[in-house]
């Protein structure tokens, strides 16, 4: 009688991912080792994983500051850029407040007089954006717009009175931020109205500019 000899196929495993090599040899591996559906979506939603991890490093400090919002230069800053709009415009006054649009509140944080010294007793003073002045509404409205708003002065809270009592009788405010994101304000005070408006207005679209990072 003879006896049959059956031999057993071996199994043939796929290759373990080289450790070593190029990386074309790896990006090789790689494929060989994607034999299924679930190791392809694995893979793909790995990578995206790392790209987007990537990115979000690559560009944290924008992310950072965008999520941070608008904020106002420091007080020194903000000095300096008051009395060079005084020295470039022949203004009287620049007050500089730091407002909170959803409480509707200001605090004044530079009060500066023609000749470059501050009126220090002012600044930290406590007031509102809108009150019942349509001047001041309608300055506002416009700020809130990111517009620049000139027109001729009423004095309307006690900030506005020691304006007025520096011989103001026309006034420019500017918004402090950008539109949606509004940090402050800059009231800028004359004796009568500028000749030519539309350099004053570019002239305190550049400071303001300079007052937020």
């Amino acid at each position: 009688m003879v006896k049959r000899t059956i031999k057993r196929r071996k199994s043939i495993k796929a290759a373990p991912l080289a450790r070593g090599g190029t990386v074309i040899n790896r990006a090789f591996d790689l494929v060989m080792w994607i034999d299924s559906p679930f190791k392809l979506f694995a893979v793909v939603v790995l990578g995206l994983l790392f790209g987007g991890g990537f990115l979000a490093y690559h560009y944290k400090d924008q992310i950072i500051a965008s999520r941070a919002g608008s904020t106002m230069a420091e007080r020194d800053d903000l000095a300096r850029h008051a009395r060079d709009l005084i020295r470039d415009t022949g203004a009287i006054t620049v007050v500089i407040h730091k407002i909170d649009v959803l409480k509707n509140s200001r605090e004044t944080v530079i009060a500066m007089r023609q000749d470059g010294n501050r009126e220090v007793s002012l600044e930290g003073s406590i007031g509102v954006i809108f009150n019942a002045s349509q001047n001041r509404q309608k300055a506002a409205a416009a700020m809130l717009n990111a517009e620049i708003d000139c027109d001729t002065f009423e004095a309307s809270s006690k900030i506005g009175q020691w304006v007025e009592s520096q011989g103001v009788r026309f006034l420019c405010r500017a918004p402090i931020g950008k539109r949606g994101d509004l940090v402050g304000y800059l009231a800028i005070g004359f004796s009568q109205q500028p000749k030519d408006i539309i350099a004053l207005r570019g002239r305190i679209s550049l400071a303001v500019d300079q007052m937020v990072h």
